[in-house]
């Protein structure tokens, strides 16, 4: 993973380099970790990633794939996006394919708007699948 995305309001969404997600951490979103709803498309990979990067599980998890499986709906992102909204989501690998397939040239614009989709739709997909 290329660093940490997060969506905290409709339509808006933040990314943290991988580098910088310890800095991160310390500078105060552990006080906050624990009184918030994280919500997280695919938790089990998320979780052992954040383990890894160090971070500390939050206390509250919530799955987008767990209920999208629970309503019956594909559980890949991109293809529930489509069946809840009718959008689009581009692919990493139509991300690095735009590029001719090299990974080192992609932009950290086009990263970081990529990792603020996928964190705003997991959060706009929670709140179609919860409620």
């Amino acid at each position: 993973p290329f660093g940490l995305s997060i969506s905290l309001a409709e339509g808006q969404g933040y990314w943290v380099k991988r580098e910088d997600v310890r800095r991160w951490w310390v500078r105060g979103m552990e006080e906050r970790w624990g009184r918030m709803r994280v919500v997280m498309h695919f938790a089990p990979h998320d979780l052992v990633v954040l383990r890894q990067m160090q971070v500390p599980w939050p206390d509250e998890v919530e799955d987008t794939q767990t209920l999208a499986r629970l309503r019956g709906y594909d559980i890949g992102l991109k293809a529930l996006t489509l069946a809840l909204f009718g959008f689009i989501m581009t692919t990493f690998e139509e991300l690095v394919s735009a590029v001719g397939g090299r990974l080192d040239k992609v932009t950290e614009e086009a990263l970081l708007g990529y990792a603020v989709c996928d964190a705003d739709m997991t959060r706009r997909a929670w709140f179609k699948l919860r409620f």
